[in-house]
């Protein structure tokens, strides 16, 4: 599996609860 793709997936998650909490 691709770190790169595990890491975008991670930090699009985080943006998705930042985005859902403001």
């Amino acid at each position: 599996m691709n770190y790169f793709t595990y890491l975008a997936h991670y930090f699009e998650a985080v943006v998705g609860f930042y985005d859902r909490k403001r």
